[in-house]
């Protein structure tokens, strides 16, 4: 038996806007550790209400196709 997918409470219009700005910023500024995966998920916590952990973040990031902003640089 196959488990369904279960639907992102991520993929919210606003929520994907806020993500995506904090990947450009984060692509543009000199201080990556300005938007950890961490500081993502309490700014998601502290605008929008919803409780998440900095993994679900990532595979939502993964999943919208920004997740190389938060890659190891080399």
């Amino acid at each position: 038996m196959q488990a369904r997918n279960k639907h992102s409470k991520l993929d919210r219009p606003d929520i994907v806007a806020f993500l995506r700005r904090c990947a450009t910023s984060r692509l543009k500024g000199a201080d990556v550790r300005r938007h950890s995966l961490q500081e993502v998920a309490d700014g998601i916590a502290k605008r929008f209400g919803l409780k998440v952990h900095k993994s679900t973040v990532h595979r939502f990031l993964k999943r919208l196709g920004v997740n190389f902003a938060w890659g190891k640089a080399k």
